[in-house]
């Protein structure tokens, strides 16, 4: 409880700039008189679908095959389009253009989102791909994030929010601005961020390893100063015990032990391991970095046997976790107990991810992370605040809820919108049915009986119309009353509520979303093979 209470309070202010004020409300409130419903459709794999847009709906109430599902990918070639940007990265969203300031933020670059970004863009436009991952690997070769991973590995401490203050802005940044390579700014003040996301550089090596196998990177285009900055990865990972200690993990929130987190940096070792370690002078590349101790540090944790170790720590803590419902068991008693989390499809996908060779662990994630699917898409977890019931739209709402101050407490009222348990089915309901569909697609490929093939055909179909149904239509109004284009994907939808219009399911407006459309590229990609295969 201490180390989740010491992250509140040191959490600035700025991370919510883009909350609504008073006056925003009222605006927001007269544009979403013009809001409209989704229409719902029966498709044939069995159940129904949401859907916004009108032109989708012969794609839902059709059967999928290899050529439909062609012609799909060729009608949305255009919208699912991720941009590069000047300097070669690719923003969380382009809702607005990229010198337009984005009162949402989410232009800025998130090392997590643009992994995801690479997944979609590798086959598709490979040398967008490669423009986009060899940036990424100059962003963590700057000095600044040198220093960063140096600092970490010779005074671990300094990374510990139970023992360090500023913990969350020591550590290797995950978010940063393309101009600068530095924090993210709003008004030309760099804005404060939890970089205690550790999942994030897992996620990195992960695409780096992949990029090599699949030869989009070669061993000649990794810079020869970079080979100091791949070095430093296993140690940092080391001294700071990834496979027990709590980050905020892919939704940047209260530090839990995140089953998520410790499997990307599993899985990341292991490509590492295979595609990086004996492929570089890594050794060789820190002869010159003092103290020696630190040095000492970053060879031990180069053998071969330190990085298999680690490994076998992370697959361990991962397999504790499922075993006991989840995502973050509460073992203490004195934090959050989360258990079905969306993030634990990470386990699955991206390629090469911990999980994505394994049916039998597949399998077990998603009879976890089902019980998630809302009717518009998917929860990230059981009481969710964020984009929660009006959360662009009003302002301060007290949330009346007795009883102590508990890391639940906390947790649920930190955006002041009035929220209650009993708001859960109103959550922000997310993208993510595109990677359900993914990993379905993927199950047909590992499983040889063909007619489990076919159930797992049908149910990746049924998750890809569910994200095909989020698809912006011509008049689709955003939970904040904008106007938004149409064939975009928003990050979620949203649910807005009012005496005269009761509770209506709306996009983010954090749309489109640039990983939405890297998950759908992705789950279109696997299902055209997946129709081609399974007869």
């Amino acid at each position: 409880m201490k180390r989740f209470f010491l992250f509140l309070l040191v959490l600035p202010l700025s991370l919510w700039a883009h909350l609504p004020t008073e006056q925003d409300t009222i605006q927001y409130r007269e544009q979403l008189q013009m809001r409209t419903m989704p229409q719902c459709a029966a498709v044939p794999e069995g159940g129904f679908v949401y859907f916004f847009n009108h032109k989708v709906a012969p794609w839902l109430t059709h059967s999928l095959n290899e050529h439909t599902i062609s012609s799909i990918r060729q009608t949305l070639k255009p919208y699912l389009h991720i941009p590069l940007s000047r300097e070669g990265f690719t923003q969380a969203s382009t809702r607005r253009d990229e010198d337009e300031v984005d009162v949402t933020n989410y232009s800025a670059i998130w090392v997590r989102d643009a992994v995801w970004h690479y997944f979609g863009l590798k086959n598709g436009n490979p040398k967008e791909a490669k423009t986009l991952l060899l940036n990424l690997l100059r962003f963590y070769s700057t000095p600044q994030q040198k220093e960063r991973f140096l600092a970490v590995i010779t005074s671990p401490e300094i990374a510990d929010p139970t023992k360090t203050k500023n913990a969350h802005l020591n550590v290797p940044l995950i978010r940063f601005s393309r101009k600068t390579l530095s924090h993210h700014q709003i008004n030309g003040k760099e804005q404060m961020w939890d970089h205690l996301q550790f999942d994030s550089h897992g996620l990195f090596l992960l695409a780096l390893s992949d990029a090599l196998r699949t030869r989009i990177i070669s061993k000649s285009d990794i810079p020869t100063d970079s080979y100091e900055t791949l070095a430093f990865f296993p140690a940092f990972f080391d001294v700071t015990s990834f496979w027990e200690r709590g980050d905020a993990g892919p939704w940047e929130e209260e530090l839990i032990v995140n089953a998520s987190t410790i499997g990307l940096i599993s899985a990341g070792l292991m490509g590492y391991y295979d595609e990086i370690l004996g492929t570089f002078p890594l050794e060789q590349s820190v002869q010159k970095v003092t103290p020696a101790k630190t040095k000492s540090t970053i060879i031990t944790a180069l053998s071969k046997k330190r990085i298999e170790q680690m490994i076998e720590l992370g697959k361990k803590k991962v397999e504790f976790n499922l075993n006991l419902g989840g995502e973050a068991p509460d073992i203490t008693g004195k934090g959050i107990n989360r258990r079905a989390d969306a993030a634990l499809l990470f386990l699955c996908m991206p390629e090469n991810s911990l999980y994505y060779n394994d049916k039998q662990a597949i399998q077990t994630v998603l009879d976890i992370v089902l019980g998630l699917v809302g009717p518009y898409g998917i929860y990230r977890y059981k009481l969710d605040a964020y984009q929660s019931l009006n959360y662009w739209i009003d302002h301060n709402i007290p949330s009346v809820i007795l009883g102590p101050q508990t890391p639940d407490t906390v947790f649920v009222t930190r955006f002041h919108k009035g929220y209650m348990p009993a708001n859960q089915p109103y959550d922000a309901q997310w993208f993510f049915d595109s990677i359900i569909a993914a990993v379905y697609y993927r199950l047909t490929e590992l499983e040889s009986d063909n007619t489990l093939c076919r159930y797992y055909l049908r149910r990746g179909d049924f998750h890809l119309k569910r994200s095909l149904g989020q698809l912006t239509g011509s008049d689709t109004i955003a939970a904040n009353g904008e106007t938004l284009s149409e064939f975009s994907l928003p990050e979620s939808i949203n649910t807005v509520f009012d005496r005269k219009y009761d509770f209506t399911p709306l996009p983010s407006p954090v749309c489109p979303l640039s990983w939405s459309i890297a998950t759908m590229r992705m789950a279109l990609e696997r299902a055209e093979h997946a129709h081609r295969s399974v007869r």
